[in-house]
């Protein structure tokens, strides 16, 4: 039985084995990073997200030819180059030119990693495809038939097709109709065939479609992967032959080719055998990728793609789109579907294109008419929302399909609000009576159509910025020098002294007032603070100072969450979280901190108590659950990134859209839609990467007990975990923290999960990672590590083996010489 003692002596060794392999190795390759661009496409209901990297024209040919993914990379292959591809960076360039590869047409890797190449060779004849294999030990690629030199049957041997099966097993079809099935680089068998057979494609149930000849007749035969005969249908004798066949809600289509004109035929399949069903002639100027699941057409200059289907053509909108917007209507040499997105390659570089569903609508949006910005929003009704600009004052309709359409609002109305407005209010007292506010206080009257105007700059106001109804004829104002009290009755406008209990006076400018009529409590957002007070003495003229919470930058906003605590925006100094009555921050979210600006705004509250806010930088929406914040940029489908102070509106209905008002128009959605966390699957960590007290990075072997847990030696300065995920990205950004802590989320800088303070024990983390379309995705108690006590590092194993051989040196030196003495002694 294994002694404790022995498995530590081979955790050294393998510890001093990486630290030896990792200091003696050189990363030459792996610091090339493409330019990547990210932007969304809207396609009716859909998002469209593009990711385009572009690699460096001077290191490498941006002409993606062909794809292969595994596990997170990609291998792709240029006219010239063959590399993988993490999504960071381009490592393992393997130069072609010594081969003389010609117009490679598909790439595939084998069960244990090996790379198969099918190209056009100028060693062979014009035309004629083969295959061709890299060898690892050498770094270039060596024909198939001196791959395989010891087995006669590979002499001269051309392939017209090279293709992955779902058992990542590759089939090999030669020029002369036989059919090679191979496992890796050495193991590869041939089907046992009666005719030639030329392959043209592969069912959903594991088996393979052939075109065979035989005695003046064709058929298209279906075979088991180990050659069984299942099925065959005789072709009938006016069809040429089929270039390849695709399966698709049990219908196979197949397509013909004649001169410059093609067929596909459908065939209905079942349980009997196949039917033929339909056939669609295709004689339109149009091109087909070699794999024919993607056509072609263009229409006076645009390019739309369509797929086959069971009885025509269906147009792929979301493709076309992508072809029209994204690639300047040229065909891409390559498309490779997969289940949440479509790879293209082309000769602008690599793209990546993931759909999903439009959750942000516009209205009014005019990017090039910055005096659009839209200054305030507000539901007059369920149905009719008033929105205020530097253009005037506009009015918009929620129809039945819950889109706002713009209306022509009443002249009256419109002439006396004037251009400019800050922010407006409806008279709850006096039917018909509307207040209009910049520099200049305006009254339009519907019932009597008078329009007066009071002059705010008599009384040094330059701007209003909200207004607040609180009893009877009684409205605060929130302006650029402090509070003012406005009296309907009299139409008069005062300045309101903040009396504390000293009696002193509190002036600032306000930017936003919050009145509870209950508890005739008064929540003023100033420049210079936060203020609680209140009028219990029903004397709006004295209100009373309970709190002052001072000045983080200028406070915009403030929200009460379902528990009792508070939330404050700022501007430039982000978004806190305290709790109340004592007031101590719970969080504060700033910039690195989940925020791209740290300037925050409007806070608003949506049915399941999370709270969206805007900024300086797109929106957000804060889960108090979990501590977290979710961004929304361009990439998410919003159509601006700025929104205004005030410029938020929300209906009493909850299955109204919540309204933000930017600089180009307005933005709204229906908060239920969004999810903080992303439905997707966590992905796998496929490895971990420590980082020791000395900087030497080590990838290491994972121990873990007999729980599972990851064992980390005590000193180690963090780790680096690597995640499998569906689609390659090249900034997924982490968070940790540990479970049941009572800390905050850090963000991991650089990808680093900083342990060297941690004790020794177990912890269990809670991950989370925000992907390039800003999905949040949320890893709960699934990552466990154990934080051991001192083991060595490399250095100190180095240190130990050396001072173990000069003690062994000392011992022995010792010995000789008591030896000697003791033999002259004798």
């Amino acid at each position: 039985m294994e002694t404790e003692t022995t498995k530590f002596f081979w955790k050294i060794m393998v510890a001093l084995f990486w630290g030896i392999l990792v200091s003696c190795t050189s990363y030459a390759n792996g610091r090339i990073e493409p330019k990547l661009t990210e932007y969304s496409i809207q396609s009716g209901d859909t998002l469209i997200k593009v990711f385009h990297y572009q690699f460096p024209t001077e290191v490498i040919d941006n002409y993606v030819a062909a794809i292969d993914i595994k596990d997170g990379k990609m291998l792709i292959a240029t006219s010239s180059q063959i590399f993988s591809f993490d999504g960071q960076r381009v490592i393992d360039i393997v130069e072609v030119e010594n081969f003389r590869l010609r117009e490679i047409n598909q790439i595939a890797r084998d069960k244990e990693g090996g790379i198969w190449v099918w190209h056009q060779s100028q060693e062979a004849m014009p035309g004629a495809e083969n295959i061709a294999v890299l060898s690892q030990e050498t770094n270039e690629f060596i024909p198939f038939k001196d791959w395989f030199n010891h087995q006669p049957k590979f002499e001269n041997m051309q392939f017209r097709s090279l293709d992955k099966l779902p058992t990542s097993e590759l089939l090999l079809n030669s020029v002369d109709g036989r059919i090679f099935i191979l496992s890796n680089k050495n193991k590869i068998r041939e089907l046992d065939l009666e005719f030639p057979s030329r392959y043209l494609g592969q069912r959903a149930k594991g088996s393979i479609l052939l075109e065979q000849e035989r005695e003046e007749e064709k058929k298209m035969v279906e075979v088991s992967l180990s050659g069984d005969h299942k099925f065959s249908y005789q072709i009938h004798p006016d069809i040429s032959g089929f270039y390849r066949c695709s399966e698709s809600h049990e219908t196979i289509n197949c397509l013909e080719f004649i001169g410059d004109s093609a067929t596909i035929w459908n065939f209905k399949t079942g349980k009997i055998g196949w039917e033929f069903s339909s056939k669609l002639g295709i004689y339109d100027e149009g091109d087909f990728l070699w794999n024919m699941d993607i056509y072609f057409k263009d229409h006076n200059g645009l390019l739309s793609v369509y797929r086959p289907g069971s009885e025509s053509l269906q147009l792929d909108h979301h493709l076309s789109i992508i072809c029209q917007k994204h690639l300047n209507n040229t065909i891409p040499q390559l498309i490779h579907i997969q289940e949440n997105g479509v790879w293209m390659g082309s000769s602008l570089g690599l793209t990546y294109a993931t759909y999903g569903p439009s959750n942000f609508k516009a209205a009014m949006n005019q990017p090039q008419a910055l005096e659009i910005s839209i200054r305030r929003v507000h539901y007059l009704n369920d149905s009719t929302i008033w929105a205020a600009s530097n253009n005037g004052l506009f009015e918009l309709e929620l129809n039945q399909d819950f889109e706002l359409v713009e209306k022509k609002i009443d002249s009256f109305i419109a002439s006396c609000a004037g251009r400019f407005i800050h922010t407006f209010a409806e008279s709850p007292n006096k039917p018909g009576t509307y207040y209009f506010t910049m520099n200049e206080w305006r009254i339009a009257d519907t019932e009597n159509n008078e329009c007066r105007i009071i002059s705010l700059g008599d009384i040094g106001i330059l701007e209003v910025w909200d207004i607040v109804h609180l009893w009877g004829d009684y409205f605060y104002l929130a302006t650029d020098i402090g509070l003012y009290l406005f009296d309907e009755s009299e139409e008069s406008i005062i300045f309101v002294d903040i009396i504390t209990g000293k009696e002193q006076k509190f002036t600032t400018r306000i930017n936003r007032i919050y009145f509870d009529p209950k508890t005739k409590d008064v929540i003023l957002c100033t420049g210079n603070g936060l203020i609680f007070a209140d009028l219990k003495s029903e004397d709006p003229h004295v209100p009373v100072l309970n709190h002052l919470i001072k000045a983080r930058r200028n406070i915009n906003d403030f929200i009460f969450l379902d528990d009792g605590s508070f939330l404050i925006s700022t501007w430039d100094d982000g978004l806190y979280w305290l709790s109340y009555p004592d007031f101590k921050i719970i969080q504060h979210f700033q910039r690195g901190n989940f925020l791209y600006s740290s300037s925050t705004y409007n806070l608003i509250k949506d049915s399941r108590g999370r709270i969206w806010f805007s900024a300086n930088y797109g929106l957000y929406v804060l889960d108090p659950a979990l501590e977290i914040v979710r961004k929304f940029n361009t990439l998410s489908g919003l159509h601006e990134l700025e929104f205004n102070h005030l410029a938020v509106g929300a209906s009493s209905k909850k299955s109204n859209p919540l309204i933000y008002g930017g600089i180009n128009g307005i933005t709204y959605f229906s908060p239920d839609d969004i999810e903080t966390i992303s439905e997707e699957k966590f992905p796998e960590i496929l490895s971990m990467t420590t980082v020791g007290s000395d900087g030497i990075t080590i990838k290491e072997f994972i121990f873990k007990d007999e729980e599972e847990n990851i064992i980390i030696r005590r000193g180690t300065e963090g780790f680096k975990l690597t995640f499998k995920t569906e689609y390659l990205q090249r900034q997924v950004q982490l968070s940790y923290r540990i479970k049941d802590s009572g800390e905050s989320w850090k963000k991991a800088s650089g990808g680093l999960i900083h342990c060297a303070n941690w004790d020794k024990g177990h912890y269990s983390l809670e991950l989370l990672l925000e992907l390039p379309g800003k999905e949040l995705i949320y890893l709960d108690n699934k990552l466990k590590i154990q934080v051991g006590g001192w083991e060595p590092g490399v250095m100190e194993i180095l240190i130990g083996f050396m001072g173990l051989a000069l003690l062994f040196w000392v011992v022995r030196f010792l010995k000789k010489n008591e030896s000697e003495r003791s033999r002259r002694m004798s």
